[in-house]
């Protein structure tokens, strides 16, 4: 008896033990105390800066991302910027030094960062480039804050950044009482034998609780609360429900309640997954873009953007589930007065759900944006019927007649991944070769009107564009114009048929003549298991049939719509294994292999169709191609307009004629190629078809039409992401850098600003594709087993060298575009001299070396003469340790060391950075012979600075003709 006594306070014991862990486990994971952290908008931040100016050579500061900065201190001075937050509240500070720091060695890169708050020390220490530094401090709206950046013993190391980000603590330590209830109601169930009763809908609410308060911010009791009450409303009803003798009762309504939890369950999962991938919250764009996306995709983007973490809580949270619901049988009756009880509790709970269910914003907010969507998607429908019952029928005409027109429409197809546009991979061979003959039209600045399908495709097929802010369900839609205008239209899908009027496109679809769709299953979510190859068949058997009618066609691919490895058939996975760092640089995702062989087999595809198009002769036919998006593979971001880059819009955009057209035509084809460097957006693909394809109607502006000899869009005007983004803003890196070389080109400059360390073979068909004539890299001479050199590229350091060899950069430019090499040879000496310059002569023969390149070195010895004597340009690399210098003695003194080793060593220009153009012009230009040039570099501009030519019309070397070249950052997502 005793003995049973014992066991039992024991067990008693024990599960208030449990219980109480649980309560303390659950404030743990809260973590009342864990700081929230978001990047500050640069509205909420202003800054003033000292000490950036020629004077203080090498000096910079520049705002690089939202609260990001990067800084170089000066060689005379320290830059010192004062900062002003417009907000009460708590900041973090990550202190560090960039990729871009010129590291020589373990050690180099060092920046003394002092951090004031009003005159006040809060931080003071140096920073290496090995580990950031972070720390936290309280500021009000009339706090100064101001940071100190000086330099370290490398200056060409010191290369600081710092990010600001608003912080706030969760500060939730009044629901210590709450998780105590939580506890005891555990304690309760568990001496009822209902453990699995309380695992499950614990382990849901929690996920509730973490989106309410860490993934939205939102602090409050009540957000709190409803996570507690969901809890309690579900225990409680599954006890009630443990109650009852009828088994299949039970397990019927126990299945009901956990999928009813699981599907709750969805939401929290799908914004943690969002946040830790994207860094930020879902918004509107995403919620469209999630309610036109079918299994397939869904599933897709589970296997390519789910964090594992993410997965292994969903496939523990379905077990939970089926254990709890196996477990759904009377381990143990409870009194009737505590049944009474516990019915009371759940009814309070179901009524405190109702009040607060607007504190799960999150839920709210989708069933908000649901309607939305479904709202607009009624309103198309109806202008679609509209225009077919005439109610709004505007009159379109055509005056010829026999002409075919396809119209292909690709799928986050990025075009920096084509060979096509510049790509160091041939990933486009055939349009390669079409592009060669001269026969394709190739628009170098298309960019897509959004980054998700249905918001591009909702203008690109109506009247509606980012000018006129038109509605689609508002504009006239192009698929009926054609048909009034006669055209007989065909849709060929290899993308999801959803059920007809499911989304947007769909109804775009339907609205054609005839549909066809690989998936055939109508208004089933089922993956297709064939290739976009598969919709040749059906576009053959369309062309083949001669007819008199005009007819488009139009091809809507799959193309490279992640998961991209399930894109392509097995024999074109031509790109494999790791990526290397002498072509790539630093970045190393695997899926960009998976990618480049997706558009590889896109380009055949586009291939098969060019063939069955071709075979239509006599007759006008005209091919287009365009991708809906593109996709930021690089970044690993896809193609997310909440995390939106450029990158994400920059699209290929293609045309073809055959010759029968072109004979009809002329004059259109001209215009065409007239305008192919024009920037335009998708959305006006409306304008160009009706104009492409000779329709004559008044619901057509024909300023926007590209095809029209009256277009007249501005670079100004030219939008994306709905309006949101203009190519002219400062991110916009392509636009500006193109802006910048053609300005230099005109005023004969393009081989003075050249850009800076283009050692990989990416960043290198980078530069050709921008039209760059001339770019700077590093070479280091290596001896090979028969005593020849060999010229490898690489910034010496071993993390920081290539494979690559001068002799592969001389074959990549297969069309001698660079006409200035700047050769920066990190290790020449009297020891590797004579090698040297063998191997340059052997180069020289092949590639027409002496007229086009720079030899840099920072040799003291005279045997560089040898160099010179061959006939090469040469050029003595002033040492940093000039900087050093203070007193104009020990500087003349230095000077004039210089100035008899350069006339021993007969070189024809000196380098430099630019901070010490002030020592060259003072100390050293007196003693040179006047037909000694400079070469220099300033590394902080950039081509893509959207004010660079202001910049540098105010730079000491703009008007000193001597300075015949000048190296600039170029930033590059392949520099090493």
């Amino acid at each position: 008896m005793k003995e049973g006594l014992k066991n039992q306070f024991k067990s008693v014991w024990f599960h208030a033990v449990l219980s109480l862990a649980i309560s303390f486990g659950l404030l743990v994971i809260i973590d009342p105390g864990q700081q929230i952290k978001h990047r500050i908008s640069n509205t909420n931040i202003s800054w003033d800066v000292e000490n950036v100016n020629p004077g203080n050579a090498r000096s910079e500061f520049s705002l690089f991302d939202t609260s990001y900065f990067v800084i170089h201190p000066g060689a005379q001075k320290p830059v010192i910027v004062n900062y002003n937050f417009h907000f009460d509240g708590r900041i973090r500070v990550v202190l560090g030094i960039t990729g871009w720091a010129t590291i020589e060695k373990e050690g180099d890169g060092i920046v003394d960062y002092v951090v004031l708050k009003n005159s006040d020390t809060i931080y003071n220490e140096k920073i290496t480039h090995i580990e950031d530094q972070e720390f936290y401090f309280d500021v009000l709206q009339q706090d100064s804050i101001t940071v100190i950046i000086d330099k370290g013993e490398n200056i060409s190391g010191d290369l600081g950044c710092i990010t600001f980000e608003k912080s706030k603590k969760k500060n939730l330590f009044w629901i210590i009482p709450l998780c105590c209830l939580v506890g005891i109601w555990f304690f309760f169930l568990l001496r009822q034998g209902y453990f699995f009763i309380f695992l499950f809908p614990g382990t849901v609410s929690y996920l509730l609780l973490s989106v309410c308060l860490s993934k939205l911010n939102l602090f409050e009791f009540e957000d709190f609360l409803v996570s507690v009450v969901l809890f309690g409303l579900f225990t409680g009803a599954q006890t009630l429900i443990y109650q009852s003798k009828s088994k299949i009762f039970r397990l019927l309504t126990s299945s009901f309640l956990h999928i009813m939890w699981i599907i709750l369950a969805i939401l929290p999962l799908s914004f943690i997954s969002y946040e830790s991938v994207y860094g930020e919250e879902i918004s509107r764009d995403q919620y469209m873009a999630f309610f036109q996306t079918n299994t397939a995709e869904a599933i897709e983007y589970m296997e390519t953007g789910t964090p594992v973490n993410i997965v292994i809580v969903f496939v523990v949270l379905i077990v939970l589930s089926i254990v709890s619901v196996l477990k759904s049988r009377v381990q143990k009756r409870i009194p009737q007065k505590h049944l009474i009880l516990i019915s009371i509790l759940v009814f309070i709970q179901l009524i405190l759900l109702v009040q607060n269910w607007n504190q799960l914003n999150f839920l709210q907010s989708a069933v908000g944006y649901y309607k939305e969507y479904k709202t607009e998607l009624v309103e198309y429908k109806k202008s679609v019927e509209r225009f077919k019952n005439m109610d709004t029928k505007v009159e379109a005409t055509k005056n010829q007649k026999g002409e075919t027109y396809v119209v292909v429409i690709g799928e986050s197809l990025n075009k920096n991944h084509m060979s096509l546009y510049g790509y160091h991979r041939k990933t486009t061979p055939f349009l390669d070769s079409l592009n060669e003959t001269g026969e394709l039209s190739v628009f170098e600045n298309a960019i897509a009107n959004h980054t998700h399908t249905m918001s591009v495709l909702g203008l690109s097929f109506t009247q509606a564009n980012q000018l006129n802010g038109y509605k689609p369900s508002e504009a006239a839609p192009l698929i009926p114009m054609l048909k009034s205008a006669g055209f007989k239209t065909f849709w060929l899908s290899n993308q999801m048929r959803y059920g007809i009027y499911d989304n947007l496109v769909s109804v775009i679809a339907q609205s054609c003549d005839e549909t066809y769709f690989i998936n055939k299953n109508i208004g089933e979510m089922v993956v297709t298991n064939d290739f976009d190859g598969a919709i040749i068949s059906r576009l053959s058997s369309i062309l083949s049939k001669s007819t008199d009618e005009n007819r488009v066609i139009f091809v809507h691919l799959m193309g490279s719509h992640g998961a991209y490895d399930e894109r392509y058939p097995e024999e074109f996975e031509a790109f494999k294994g790791d990526l290397n760092r002498s072509v790539f640089g630093n970045q190393h995702p695997r899926y960009i292999n998976y990618y480049d062989n997706s558009v590889l087999y896109n380009d055949w595809v586009i291939s098969k169709v060019f063939d069955e198009l071709k075979s239509v002769s006599g007759q006008p036919a005209s091919m287009v191609y365009f991708s809906d998006h593109s996709e930021d593979v690089k970044r690993g971001l896809g193609h997310n307009s909440g995390a939106f880059t450029f990158e994400m819009v920059e699209i290929p955009f293609l045309v073809w004629f055959n010759d029968s057209y072109v004979s009809r035509y002329p004059e259109k084809v001209k215009t065409v190629k007239k305008n192919l460097p024009r920037y335009f957006s998708n959305d006006l693909f409306y304008e160009m078809a009706l104009g492409l394809m000779e329709v004559k109607t008044k619901a057509n502006y024909l300023p926007l039409d590209i095809t029209d000899t009256s277009f007249n869009l501005t670079e100004k005007d030219v939008y994306t992401y709905h309006g949101k983004k203009k190519i002219i803003d400062p991110e916009y890196r392509r636009y500006h850098i193109q802006r910048h070389q053609s300005a230099l080109l005109q005023q004969n400059q393009g081989l003075k600003y050249i850009p800076h360390r283009v050692n990989t073979k990416g960043m290198l068909f980078e530069v050709i594709e921008h039209g760059f004539k001339g770019m700077e890299l590093d070479l280091v001479t290596e001896e090979t087993e028969n005593e020849n050199a060999v010229f490898k590229i690489g910034h010496f350091e071993e993390k920081f060298m290539t494979n690559n060899t001068l002799e592969d950069v001389l074959q990549w430019d297969t069309k001698q575009q660079l006409q200035k090499i700047w050769l920066d040879v990190k290790n020449l000496d009297d020891a590797n001299m004579g090698m040297f310059l063998s191997r340059l002569n052997q180069l020289d023969k092949k590639y027409n070396l002496k007229n086009r390149i720079i030899v840099e070195s920072s040799t003291p010895s005279p045997e560089f003469k040898k160099i010179s004597d061959g006939g090469f340009h040469t050029s003595y690399y002033l040492p940093y340790s000039l900087f050093d210098l203070s007193d104009p003695k020990s500087k003349r003194n230095r000077a004039q060391q210089i100035i008899n080793q350069i006339k021993s060593q007969k070189v024809a220009a000196i380098s430099f950075d630019n901070g010490l153009y002030g020592f060259v012009v003072e100390y050293l230009e007196p003693g040179l012979n006047k037909e000694i040039i400079y070469h220099t570099w300033d590394t902080s501009k950039e081509f893509n600075d959207p004010d660079l030519l202001q910049q540098l019309q105010t730079a000491d070397y703009w008007e000193n003709e001597r300075v015949k070249t000048v190296l600039l950052r170029f930033k590059s997502p392949y520099y090493l």
